[in-house]
């Protein structure tokens, strides 16, 4: 699957299509696969729910270099800290620094990929102060270290 995917790039844009047409046909038929959000999500949220979990997100953009307390947040969305986890966790069955650290992982592939930096900068940069622990994280989230990430990506764009 992989190497149809990587073949896309020397196609002409009508083959292209039409192989990755095929490509989402194979996809149908897989039965190992895991989904990008939990069973229990839902997307019918109250206004008042819809406005917490844009003000999260907000919050987490704006703040993440820094360490987030969880009293600090759970008082920007106006709950107690016990019922802003247990609204997290029923929202986005994961907890709330789970959430952080994805969303922490997330900036730091973007920046490995679009930046010359090194591994360390790209830790400090997405908010982590403890390097093993980022690296723990990466590792956690993407299965693989930074470096073999960049690598990876770096491979891919060689060959196209």
């Amino acid at each position: 699957m992989e190497d149809s995917l990587i073949e896309l790039i020397h196609l002409s844009p009508l083959e292209r299509l039409l192989s990755f047409i095929r490509i989402l046909q194979k996809l149908t038929f897989f039965e190992d696969f895991e989904l990008l959000a939990s069973t229990s999500f839902s997307d019918n949220l109250s206004l008042k729910e819809s406005g917490r979990i844009n003000l999260i997100y907000d919050y987490v953009r704006k703040n993440h270099i820094k360490q987030i307390r969880l009293h600090e947040i759970a008082e920007k969305v106006s709950m107690s800290k016990e019922a802003f986890c247990r609204f997290f966790k029923k929202t986005f069955n994961k907890s709330f620094f789970e959430f952080v650290n994805e969303y922490k992982i997330s900036l730091a592939s973007k920046l490995l990929i679009g930046t010359d930096y090194s591994i360390s900068q790209v830790g400090y940069e997405v908010g982590y102060n403890n390097l093993s622990f980022f690296h723990r994280q990466f590792n956690k989230f993407k299965g693989m270290s930074p470096s073999k990430y960049r690598q990876n990506y770096r491979r891919i764009l060689k060959v196209s």
